[in-house]
């Protein structure tokens, strides 16, 4: 990330490196952000993309390793987050590293955290030696087959984001010039009393969602309101026990993710037929999904043979005495319930050929 810099502030009024590996980057002719308007980089169809995004929650980041694994940004809660999307191939990115290390020297320890997400075409087997060369200490990925890039918009590099202190994208595209004026400005921001407008847990649980499509609901309309109705006056409650291949959650706490309960049992030949397609489901959307099994009372003595027989590798539960197959009304097994990332049931009774097409609609809804 950069910052105010005389020599940075040179390279960058010449603009960032395209996706080409040309020159380009003008500023956009028209942001509409909180900060001013010169600020920003990009031709105007790449602002208007970056100007939907900000104030909402960040899309999410698809990262691996400098081994190639799959990786997490953990130990953000709470901080200014700079997300620059760099590449070793570019000039003006490897001009702005000893800048991201003042910004973190300076204002690390007042909430500031830094990370580079490398390109995922070439030059990341350069990044280590480019890393030791610049000081570098803060966290260094790779955009796992550019998934991060496109979630982002990201069109030129270096493409620099910054997440306020509640999750939210503040600014996209940002002129690496003005970066620590936004650092600054986000750092001085309480958290809960910045005087911004923003959706509690309970009106964003209350908001009614966009519909989606009619062919991914089993059950015909007249249960469809029905559930509709009931779970909007009684909102439906998950109690298990006995939790396997994770600690026990909640669905509270699973806010920022999209959640797949799916209700099987172990005397139900649909439902361990249909326990191959969902770790594979589980695997593919791991960053963004967490599936979990919530067995039915009645064979539940069976769960731990049949999760190691079977292999299943996503969180699986007891629900002892049927509490929450009554509470979400179940009426077949296997039976899916799909929550999108603010904790609203948005699929009640899925189709089980449908769990995946729900799962992409609700992802893109986040990147939106």
């Amino acid at each position: 990330m950069q910052a105010s810099s005389i020599i940075l502030l040179s390279i960058f009024l010449l603009g960032g490196c395209a996706d080409s590996g040309d020159a380009t980057g003008s500023p956009a002719a028209e942001a509409s952000q909180e900060f001013p308007d010169d600020w920003f980089f990009g031709d105007p169809a790449t602002r208007k993309l970056h100007q939907r995004m900000t104030g909402r929650k960040a899309p999410p980041l698809r990262l691996m390793d400098a081994e190639g694994g799959r990786a997490r940004l953990t130990d953000t809660e709470g901080k200014v987050v700079v997300v620059d999307f760099w590449g070793t191939w570019c000039r003006p990115c490897v001009a702005a590293l000893p800048e991201n290390v003042r910004l973190m020297d300076e204002y690390g320890d007042q909430g500031l955290l830094v990370v580079g997400v490398h390109d995922s075409r070439r030059g990341s087997d350069r990044m280590g030696e480019v890393a030791r060369q610049a000081g570098i200490e803060y966290p260094l990925f790779i955009d796992h087959n550019g998934q991060s890039a496109r979630s982002w918009r990201v069109s030129f590099w270096p493409t620099i984001g910054v997440i306020d202190r509640k999750g939210r994208l503040r600014a996209m595209g940002l002129n690496p010039a003005r970066l620590e004026e936004v650092v600054r400005t986000l750092l001085a921001e309480e958290v809960g009393t910045d005087g911004t407008k923003e959706e509690s847990d309970e009106q964003a649980a209350a908001t009614p969602p966009p519909p989606l499509p009619d062919q991914l609901y089993e059950n015909p309309p007249d249960r469809r309101r029905l559930l509709a109705e009931t779970f909007a006056a009684r909102p439906p409650v998950m109690q298990a026990a006995n939790w396997m291949n994770s600690k026990p959650l909640d669905l509270g706490s699973l806010k920022g993710r999209i959640v797949v309960l799916d209700f099987w049992g172990t005397w139900c030949p649909p439902c361990i037929a249909s326990i191959p397609k969902n770790n594979a489901i589980a695997e593919k959307y791991r960053d963004d999904v967490v599936l979990i099994g919530v067995c039915h009372d009645r064979g539940a003595d069976r769960m731990g043979s049949v999760v190691r027989s079977r292999g299943i590798n996503y969180p699986v539960c007891h629900d002892v005495g049927n509490r929450t197959g009554t509470s979400f009304m179940v009426n077949g097994y296997p039976d899916y319930y799909v929550f999108d990332r603010k904790g609203r049931l948005r699929v009640a009774d899925c189709r089980n050929d449908r769990v995946e097409e729900a799962i992409r609609l609700l992802i893109a809804e986040g990147d939106d």
